[in-house]
């Protein structure tokens, strides 16, 4: 058991010198040591597992393994469930955060998760903190604000949350199912929650050829401002973060500022969206 509060996880396949490129970056990250460090490496090799270890020898790696039954999003879904209930069950964490192996995160990514849970933790209707962005202004580099939206890519939440997650992430995992965890908790968080969001992205996707990027996708416009919005510099002067209620958010259309009338707009939505099931 750990005596620290709060835990980091990563999920990993088939991207070796990826993840230890994160894992180097991670480590030189503000407030590392304040973490639990869980690796969730599927179909890993143990000469693998001893370069992590070289790395850091604190880190914890859990092998999993499926067989060809399971869909690729059954096999994320699980590890990603895996993570979660190992980190708030067993060592028995306030805040947890999944980060995916090919994302990078900036100097101050840990840091920021911990600062903006630590202010918001006892509001019942915030749910997650989100790390992406493609907004770049210099002086808006420490701001942040709330938007009715989902999660993904280098997200945290806190425990009093786990129960809601881990209920719905039980619905897919089944080995045949066929759509991943964060389009299955979309509605439900944007039903009931909020979401935070860094106006300069903490982390950035390194397009590898896999599910989601591709190696081309770096030429689009959009991954040119993501990567733009990222801190990329080894360490900088960390201010204090500013909420911004009015922020500009481009992240994608249906990315909506929280407040009265997004909140009235996403339960009609939500009530024609469940109203079409049953007719």
């Amino acid at each position: 058991m750990s005596n620290k509060n709060k835990s980091i996880f990563i999920t990993s396949y088939k991207r070796e010198k990826i993840l230890l490129i994160l894992l180097k970056k991670l480590k030189k990250n503000l407030n590392y040591s304040q973490f639990n460090k869980l690796i969730i490496l599927q179909n890993g090799s143990k000469k693998f597992i001893k370069l992590i270890k070289k790395i850091d020898h604190n880190i914890r790696v859990i092998q999993t393994n499926y067989s060809n039954e399971y869909s690729k999003f059954s096999k994320v879904n699980n590890n990603v469930f895996l993570g979660f209930k190992k980190c708030f069950e067993d060592y028995n964490s306030d805040f947890v955060i999944h980060l995916e192996d090919d994302c990078l995160p900036s100097y101050d990514f840990l840091n920021f998760f911990s600062e903006i849970y630590l202010r918001h933790k006892t509001d019942k209707k915030f749910y997650a903190i989100n790390s992406f962005s493609k907004e770049f202004k210099f002086k808006k580099k420490f701001s942040y604000s709330k938007f009715i939206y989902g999660i993904g890519k280098g997200w945290g939440i806190p425990k009093t949350n786990w129960i809601f997650t881990r209920e719905n992430l039980k619905n897919i995992l089944n080995s045949n199912i066929k759509k991943y965890f964060d389009s299955h908790l979309e509605w439900e968080i944007k039903r009931k929650y909020y979401v935070i969001m860094p106006y300069r992205s903490r982390v950035l996707e390194i397009p590898t050829n896999g599910l989601n990027f591709k190696i081309a996708d770096k030429n689009k416009k959009f991954y040119k401002d993501w990567s733009k919005s990222f801190l990329k510099s080894n360490k900088y002067l960390i201010k204090k973060y500013k909420y911004e209620p009015l922020l500009e958010y481009y992240w994608r259309k249906d990315c909506l500022k929280y407040n009265f009338f997004n909140r009235k707009l996403t339960y009609l939505k939500s009530f024609i969206k469940l109203k079409n099931r049953w007719d």
